[in-house]
């Protein structure tokens, strides 16, 4: 893989993205699943509770983190508008409320980390209102990502996990989810040994 023509490629493709629905079925979901996340659940729609996307990972001490991504589609600019304050909204419901724990379904969870991804760019003034936002809440575990680094993410796992993959291979949204299920198959797999 060429470095800077792929990044560039890869950016394209992101921000051509028309739906929330494919960003979040056939890029975040399989690259979750593709960067080792555990129980990766899309809870867009009726369970959302705030988030759209719930997954976990263990942790140093091999605790499990629940995590919870609020995704949306192009930019997001600062404007008292509707997106911001669906995103506060989103953002206050996965703080409040608690979830049916995915892992063990006995207890339920907080959502521990908070990921907000975006397949444009999130300006400034927008970014200071969602870290506000989480201040005034007096949580700190959260993130921003825009698609220059989402685009970057994704040309790690491409390019880390180049041998599992079909040589050449251009990121594409349509077949990207196949190719997160090899890489995924084939982590899992070394993993088991």
């Amino acid at each position: 893989m060429e470095l800077s023509k792929d990044i560039k490629d890869i950016k394209t493709r992101l921000v051509e993205i028309e739906y929330e629905d494919d960003l979040r079925i056939n890029v975040i979901i399989p690259l979750m699943k593709a960067l080792g996340a555990i129980k990766v659940e899309d809870r867009h729609g009726y369970q959302e509770k705030g988030i759209d996307v719930y997954f976990s990972y263990k942790n140093i001490f091999n605790k499990n983190k629940h995590c919870g991504i609020i995704l949306k589609k192009g930019d997001i600019k600062k404007s008292y508008g509707n997106d911001m304050r669906n995103i506060t909204n989103q953002i206050e419901e996965a703080l409040r409320f608690r979830l049916k724990n995915p892992l063990e379904f006995t207890s339920d969870i907080r959502i521990s980390e908070i990921y907000i991804i975006n397949n444009g760019k999130i300006n400034n003034p927008a970014r200071e209102v969602i870290k506000t936002f989480f201040d005034t809440n007096i949580f700190t575990n959260f993130s921003i990502y825009d698609a220059d680094i989402l685009k970057n993410i994704i040309h790690e796992v491409l390019t880390k996990n180049r041998k599992y993959i079909p040589d050449p291979y251009v990121f594409e949204v349509d077949t990207f989810k196949d190719v997160c299920k090899m890489i995924t198959k084939a982590n899992e797999t070394i993993s088991s040994r």
